[in-house]
């Protein structure tokens, strides 16, 4: 037993170590000032040229990541995260109601909170405890089409009326989650319009969690909403989304000069 004992509280501490070595390693992600600007949401229209240039332009291929050897449920909503959890995982999702037969508006994006009282890397940068970096993709962006960093959390600061039917579900991740999430970061900076944002979510949620979410055929955000509803009891509706960090696109992330 004794020898058990001591060899969790090695393997604890070499993983604590390799986690900080980890940190030193990405670049510290720049904090964001929050300086006060007045933002206009693109039009209708100029919201469907985009999303037709999206359509025809961008051919990224599909999110196929490992799945986590280790995978627990989604945490109940409304509760705080496990107190021994390296980071926290968040999957929103959010979609404009409409009678079609496929809904193709709305977005799907991840979230991660470092829960640890030490800098950690996460999708390539580093942050600071108690902070948090959100994660889409994107085809309809003038600078980059794949992944983006805290789009989302700039969107919501500075129109917060940009989001609607936001709904998120949490899970408490261990370090050997947290690899596995940043191991598909490394490969998900790409986007077509089949394999989008709702497919990404899904894919990266999906490695590392029990609680398994459908992104429909062909997926869309609001097929995954539902999904996400169905999770009775832990679903959490009108998340705040984090706003720490400045906007970064790509892997290697790139700070964006549109978003600055």
């Amino acid at each position: 037993m004794k020898k058990l004992s001591r060899l969790l509280l090695v393997l604890g501490l070499a993983l604590c170590i390799s986690l900080t070595a980890y940190a030193e390693d990405a670049p510290a992600a720049q904090p964001t000032a929050k300086e006060p600007r007045t933002l206009t949401a693109r039009t209708g229209t100029e919201t469907s040229l985009w999303n037709a240039y999206a359509f025809l332009a961008q051919h990224g291929t599909a999110y196929r990541f490992p799945p986590c050897a280790v995978q627990t449920p989604a945490d109940a909503a409304g509760t705080a995260p496990a107190e021994d959890a390296v980071a926290v995982l968040r999957l929103y999702t959010t979609y404009v109601e409409k009678d079609t037969p496929v809904n193709i508006d709305g977005h799907v994006f991840l979230a991660v909170t470092n829960n640890t009282d030490a800098d950690l890397a996460v999708g390539g940068l580093s942050i600071a405890p108690g902070t948090s970096i959100t994660m889409g993709t994107r085809g309809n962006n003038r600078e980059h089409a794949g992944l983006w960093y805290n789009i989302e959390s700039y969107n919501t600061h500075y129109l917060p009326d940009f989001y609607v039917n936001l709904t998120c579900l949490q899970l408490s991740m261990n370090a050997e989650q947290l690899a596995a999430v940043n191991a598909a970061l490394a490969k998900a900076d790409k986007w077509s319009a089949w394999h989008n944002c709702a497919a990404f979510g899904a894919a990266v949620w999906n490695t590392v969690c029990t609680d398994k979410v459908d992104p429909g055929t062909p997926p869309t955000p609001a097929s995954l909403a539902a999904s996400v509803r169905s999770c009775t009891g832990k679903w959490n509706a009108d998340p705040a989304v984090p706003f720490d960090y400045v906007v970064y696109y790509g892997y290697p992330a790139v700070p964006s000069k549109e978003f600055a």
